[in-house]
């Protein structure tokens, strides 16, 4: 004998209790299975608040170095150390990650006694770290570049990221050719000699 489905006659009577409880304990799986993925989807979220509380700037700097900065040419990785040691890491280390303001950082560069060249390189690094750390969740935008134009038309509007000129503050000191040999004849041979030593 057949199982009674929806509709079914069974002794005379229409048999829709098993089918009745079958569909309610259908749509029972799916709310439960939306309140897992959204309960999943809010813990994420938490997950990646903590994250953003936690983690300090020497933390994503060190996952950098060992993520980020094998896959980049000899010279590039020297340079980053050099910027990083001297200064993002003493400036900004033990700091977390939200505490790292785009305005801040801003200030702190065109406070700071460099070169603009230098200025643009520091913020440069900053934000390949952190755009590092928008890749691997480490926090949700790029404090430092947005990255994002602003304008139409093709014209680039300001930028929402830090904003610091490389313009040399100075115009380089260009030498005749008489005053290169006459600076040279100042010199004993030797030093004459590790000048054009030097010369690529």
């Amino acid at each position: 004998m057949g199982v009674p489905v929806v509709g079914e006659r069974h002794h005379g009577k229409a048999n829709t209790s098993q089918g009745a409880a079958g569909i309610f304990g259908t749509i029972s799986k799916r709310i439960s299975s939306m309140r897992g993925s959204r309960r999943s989807s809010v813990n994420h979220q938490q997950s990646k608040r903590k994250n953003l509380q936690t983690t300090t700037v020497n933390t994503l700097w060190e996952h950098y170095c060992r993520e980020e900065m094998p896959l980049k040419e000899i010279s590039t990785q020297d340079a980053y150390l050099v910027y990083g040691k001297n200064w993002i890491l003493p400036r900004c280390g033990s700091l977390f990650l939200e505490d790292i303001k785009t305005v801040e950082v801003e200030r702190w560069l065109r406070a700071a006694e460099v070169a603009d060249g230098t200025k643009a390189k520091i913020k440069c690094v900053m934000s390949a770290v952190f755009s590092h750390a928008v890749r691997w969740e480490f926090c949700g935008h790029n404090p430092i570049s947005s990255g994002i134009p602003v304008g139409t038309g093709g014209q680039r509007g300001p930028s929402t990221g830090v904003r610091v000129s490389a313009k040399r503050q100075k115009s380089p000191l260009v030498l005749s050719p008489e005053e290169v040999i006459l600076g040279l004849a100042q010199l004993e041979f030797r030093d004459r000699f590790s000048c054009f030593w030097t010369v690529p």
